[in-house]
């Protein structure tokens, strides 16, 4: 059992920033940016959490990939395993706020 995963990261290797971390960042201003800009509506709140989980999947998945033992690295995808369950959520409900679902539906509240 990995009792402390930081331990095991190896940031020496850039291929695995560009590719994971650097649209992790991304993500991260995207959300503070539709956060705070935006007017509080519950389309732009389920975009803004969207984009959040999507961030921080991304963020664990790059941790995954930067892992130096097997343990470390099932630790971390464990994780974003289980991000991309409330990541998948969230974008559903955005999805289905942006085309206005339940006006379509009138007999369905959502």
């Amino acid at each position: 059992m990995v009792l402390n995963p930081f331990n095991n990261l190896d940031f020496t290797r850039w291929e695995i920033h560009i590719l994971f971390l650097i649209p992790a960042l991304i993500n991260f201003c995207i959300f503070f940016y539709s956060f705070l800009s935006f007017s509080k509506t519950r389309m732009n709140t389920h975009f803004a959490m969207f984009t959040l989980l999507l961030a921080l999947w991304q963020l664990l998945e790059g941790f995954t990939r930067l892992s130096n033992t097997q343990e470390s690295a099932l630790l971390w995808n464990r994780i974003a395993s289980s991000l991309l369950l409330l990541t998948v959520t969230f974008a559903i409900l955005f999805i289905l706020h942006f085309i206005k679902w339940d006006k379509i539906i009138s007999f369905i509240y959502i």
